[in-house]
């Protein structure tokens, strides 16, 4: 082996072994799949110089591929979520996925292993460079380290939809026994935070995720309420008022200890400040208000409106706009305000809105 290959490898090893420590630090860092195995292919692409990586999750089960991420040197990606299954995909990809290893002239594809085959990763070169014994070694052990993030990333999917449901349910339930039927919610909450959210240019993981959860669980800080306080048909005493003051502390303590739903917790805090400083529990304003809790706000308020109170008639989406925009400066930040508005004009919020009964205009 020449000076020159020789320190050529001893680069690509050490450039793996800094890989892999990466790959650990996106396992923590990434808040889903898709992400994670977008950047994880960025990574495989850098460490073997390749032109093209594409990574394949698999279900034995059903012999279909359900998940394709593909990325070039350029930086271009793509995802693809429709199922395929092994019998419509190349030859190449095919026998990756039943066990096989492949390295051919440019190309070179090692399987996914997790007790049985979970996926590929498929790497490409130009036609000018090709892969050798130790390209092959090298993916093969960056692979197990994607296994492992997979596996982690599935559990905790997994872990999610069942607290997520099982919470879902026990809200209509709390909401059912204690209201009567005497004040709603709205079903498509979670999905309208997450509207305004992406019109406010929303993009990462973990922010999106953390209105996702506090708009599914707005109502739960109103569980501790006495139902004559709920259902008062009329202005609220000083000494009601300072009991709904505390409701969202309270609704706080009953999820705190839920890791999954911390990220939630200020949103849910601090839905009812004000951007002028006068709301509770804590007279945040302005910037100080997280931007979750700045879209709660404003998605509580029209909820009240559309449906009506004992103690005010109900109002169509563009009256309740109009009384939003009324605000804002005030009691909301007139910038969450027109996001929304914006995001109201949306055919499937329009849909969604239209099945739970409220009128449009």
């Amino acid at each position: 082996m020449s000076t020159r290959k020789s320190l050529s490898h001893t680069k690509k090893y050490k450039l793996a072994l800094s890989t892999i420590h990466t790959i650990y630090r996106l396992i923590n860092s990434t808040w889903n799949l898709r992400e994670f195995l977008l950047k994880a292919g960025l990574l495989i692409l850098q460490i073997l110089s390749a032109q093209k990586c594409k990574v394949i999750l698999f279900d034995k089960d059903s012999d279909e591929v359900y998940l394709e991420i593909s990325v070039d040197k350029e930086r271009s990606r793509n995802i693809s979520e429709v199922r395929r299954h092994i019998s419509e995909l190349p030859d190449i990809e095919r026998k990756v996925l039943q066990g096989e290893i492949i390295r051919r002239t440019n190309m070179l594809a090692v399987p996914l292993f997790l007790e049985d085959v979970i996926g590929a990763i498929v790497v490409r070169h130009s036609r000018n460079k090709t892969f050798d014994v130790m390209d092959q070694e090298i993916l093969m052990t960056l692979s197990e380290q994607l296994v492992m993030g997979i596996r982690n990333f599935q559990l905790y999917e997994m872990q999610e939809s069942v607290i997520l449901g099982t919470i879902a349910s026990l809200v209509q339930a709390l909401e059912t026994q204690k209201n009567a039927g005497h004040r709603r919610h709205l079903r498509y909450f979670p999905d309208l935070a997450m509207a305004i959210a992406e019109e406010l240019g929303v993009t990462d993981d973990k922010e999106a995720m953390a209105i996702r959860y506090a708009g599914l669980l707005h109502a739960v800080s109103m569980m501790n309420l006495p139902t004559e306080i709920l259902n008062k048909p009329d202005s609220l005493s000083k000494e009601e008022f300072e009991i709904v003051k505390r409701h969202p502390i309270e609704g706080v303590n009953l999820i705190k200890n839920l890791g999954i739903l911390k990220p939630a917790i200020p949103i849910l805090l601090h839905h009812h400040e004000r951007y002028d400083g006068k709301g509770y529990p804590s007279g945040l304003k302005g910037k100080q208000i997280p931007l979750g809790a700045k879209i709660l706000a404003v998605l509580d308020a029209f909820e009240a409106m559309v449906f009506g109170r004992p103690y005010r008639k109900r109002l169509t989406v563009k009256e309740a706009i109009k009384e939003l925009k009324k605000q804002s400066g005030s009691q909301f930040d007139g910038v969450v305000v027109e996001a929304f508005a914006r995001a109201v004009e949306k055919s499937a919020v329009k849909e969604k809105l239209q099945q739970e009964g409220i009128k449009m205009e």
